[in-house]
């Protein structure tokens, strides 16, 4: 009998270790656009929002600012979840900002140094079917 509830016990843990560690990617859904066609020289920023079942989730702003130091940025914010923003240059790894409460930003800001750079937007929790709007011209950080 105790051979028996200790198997049980075994494969009752191996169960719940194998569905923990399937699930720990899960629930988010990273969205990207990247920098491809745009100059370096001077300050731009454009914003993209998303959307679930035609309802809109969250948005992006990002862009490349002079103001300080050259700099690529993300800015995200989810409007029924959380958002993270994210910043990959090069070949390099991604940068990720802090997660941020609905409708507050999270911000990503990274030192330029490649013309090759990907800007991110992490959604929690997982959104299926998400859509987004073609880029257009925003202002949100130096507005």
């Amino acid at each position: 009998m105790k051979r028996t509830v200790k198997k049980i016990a075994a494969v009752g843990a191996a169960i719940m270790m194998a569905a923990s560690i399937s699930t720990m990617g899960a629930g988010a859904t990273d969205k990207n656009t990247t920098s491809k066609g745009q100059s370096f020289t001077t300050n731009w920023e454009y914003s993209i929002t998303y959307k679930s079942a035609n309802k809109q989730v969250g948005m992006m702003a990002y862009g490349y600012d002079t103001d300080w130091f050259n700099e690529d940025y993300s800015w995200t914010k989810g409007y029924e979840s959380d958002s993270k923003a994210g910043v990959k240059r090069g070949g390099g790894s991604t940068s990720w900002g802090s997660y941020s409460s609905r409708n507050v930003w999270s911000k990503q800001e990274v030192n330029h140094n490649t013309s090759d750079v990907k800007y991110y937007i992490r959604l929690r929790p997982t959104y299926s079917g998400l859509t987004q709007t073609s880029p257009v011209v925003s202002h949100y950080k130096n507005g």
